[in-house]
């Protein structure tokens, strides 16, 4: 009986190192899957994908925010800078 425990010893070891091998190999499969997709941000206007500015309205004020991932969850990142505000364009000439 001795001599059966001896010849499943190195066995033991090779499915100790090729179950370690499967989990890194699925756990870069999984970073890799997530790359390709990542997680958009999301506000009242809809989506935003990581590296986009919007303007968003928390608490009453305005101010640019951007989107980013952190820890693998999407996160608003604000700018501390006011939202750019259009105004009409001055009247060049005289019309008609």
């Amino acid at each position: 009986m001795s001599s059966i425990g001896s010849r499943s010893a190195p066995w033991a070891g090779y499915l100790v190192v090729g179950g370690l091998l499967f989990v890194v190999a699925s756990m870069a499969g999984l970073a890799a899957a997530h790359t390709a997709h990542p997680c958009p941000c999301r506000y009242a206007g809809g989506e935003a994908q990581p590296g986009a500015i919007v303007c968003l309205k928390v608490d009453g004020k305005q101010s640019l925010a951007q989107c980013e991932m952190v820890l693998n969850n999407p996160s608003w990142r604000f700018l501390n800078k006011p939202c750019p505000v259009a105004s009409p364009a001055a009247p060049t000439g005289r019309v008609g």
